[in-house]
């Protein structure tokens, strides 16, 4: 007779569709690829909704979604560091109902096993008895406290910015304590990268590791697809704009990088699309050639009118989904090193590698006023994400994931 189709239960950290931006690009897919080999359900915060996609709810057992916490303000998120020693990022969606919600599921027995989507939700993890025993997946989408290590170090050797440095120095020694405990709590942890595997071996060789890298569908991401009516030569970034990787990189290159780009080509033109502009990204709006457009309907449109996609990242971690957007759609990339860091692509090949910002510059230059080198890199960058990171093809990663945890029989 053979085992019963076992029954995981995701805890994801909103309503993991549509799937819009990074973080429910990669819970929905990791859920739509789980729901093939065993049975999903989904407990998840959210604000209260009239109905849910049934893109989601056809994958799924149940979906039960928690209301999210209201915004802290700087003062509270003040008040919260000065007294609490846990790391900010996993007080910001902690609620007592979900906790409550989340262990009387597990108390239960319906579930074979919790998947937990993200550091954010670690709050959760510590917060479970001990008589429950159930086994745990932790996706650590990023090697968080090294994160803020990096944001530490930019913050004082790049900006001179000491109350920065501090926070994010700070919040790495948290993190840094956080991720230990989760990690080794976990049967098995998630990873974006074998660089960012390699930093969780380091913190604790205990702790067990899988590479599931970010992925991509191509087939819905297409070269040739209607643009933004856009002025050109384009140059677009893509990202949350309140998010603190991209508002570095964004100030950093429209300040040290765009000014040298519009010496050469005065008519340039930089598109900031994201959601959520913070009022400093809103001032670059009007100045210089460039448009800052809030949240859009769709960033594909931009992706395809754009002439050149750049990726000037000083801080981060994992691997970044929006690069693997622009590759998808066959369009030129400059990026840092650290932003295209755990996508092994080949500067030269599949997009152009630059760190100071002269050379950012120039590589940028050398794709605006080369169609063929433009057009060379964009082909390959779309054959490369298509040979290694499409959706489908990572499902064989997942899976080597549920193998680590005994008797949890995945459904062929």
């Amino acid at each position: 007779m053979s085992a019963p189709t076992p029954h995981i239960l995701f805890l994801t950290p909103q309503v993991p569709y549509p799937p819009e931006q990074g973080t429910t690009l990669r819970n929905y897919n990791i859920l739509r690829l789980a729901s093939r080999h065993a049975r999903v359900s989904l407990l998840c915060l959210g604000a209260p909704a009239s109905g849910l996609a049934p893109e989601l709810t056809n994958l799924c057992q149940q979906v039960l979604v928690v209301p999210e916490p209201p915004a802290r303000s700087k003062w509270q998120r003040l008040l919260t560091l000065a007294a609490s020693k846990r790391a900010d990022v996993a007080q910001r969606l902690y609620t007592a109902d979900m906790q409550e919600r989340l262990n009387s599921l597990l108390c239960s027995g319906n579930y074979d096993a919790l998947q937990v989507e993200g550091i954010e939700l670690a709050g959760y993890v510590l917060g479970l008895p001990a008589e429950i025993q159930v086994p745990i997946i932790f996706d650590d989408q990023n090697a968080e406290f090294q994160l803020q290590a990096r944001a530490a170090q930019v913050a004082w050797r790049q900006e001179r910015n000491l109350a920065k440095a501090l926070y994010s120095a700070v919040q790495s020694h948290r993190l840094r304590k956080l991720e230990h405990v989760v990690c080794t709590r976990a049967d098995v942890v998630t990873v974006c990268s074998q660089e960012d595997a390699a930093t969780l071996q380091r913190l604790d060789s205990s702790i067990r590791t899988v590479v599931l890298p970010n992925g991509i569908d191509t087939h819905l991401i297409t070269p040739g697809s209607t643009p933004a009516p856009l002025q050109h030569p384009a140059v677009v970034f893509t990202g949350k704009m309140d998010y603190r990787p991209n508002l570095d990189g964004i100030s950093w290159f429209s300040s040290e990088i765009w000014p040298l780009v519009r010496q050469v080509l005065p008519e340039a033109q930089l598109y900031i699309v994201g959601q959520r502009p913070l009022p400093e990204v809103q001032a670059l709006h009007g100045q210089a050639g460039i448009t800052v457009t809030g949240r859009v309907p769709e960033v594909l449109p931009y992706l395809a009118a754009a002439d050149c996609i750049i990726a000037p990242l000083r801080i981060g971690g994992g691997t970044r989904l929006k690069l693997l957007e622009a590759m998808a759609a066959g369009k030129p990339i400059v990026a840092t090193a650290l932003a295209a860091e755990g996508l092994h692509a080949e500067s030269g090949a599949h997009l152009l590698l630059a760190e100071e910002p002269a050379a950012f510059a120039q590589a940028i230059l050398a794709i605006l006023n080369d169609r063929t080198l433009a057009e060379s890199l964009g082909s390959q960058a779309r054959a490369f994400v298509s040979q290694h990171y499409e959706w489908d093809r990572l499902e064989p990663h997942l899976l080597e994931v549920y193998t680590q945890i005994p008797n949890l029989i995945m459904r062929a």
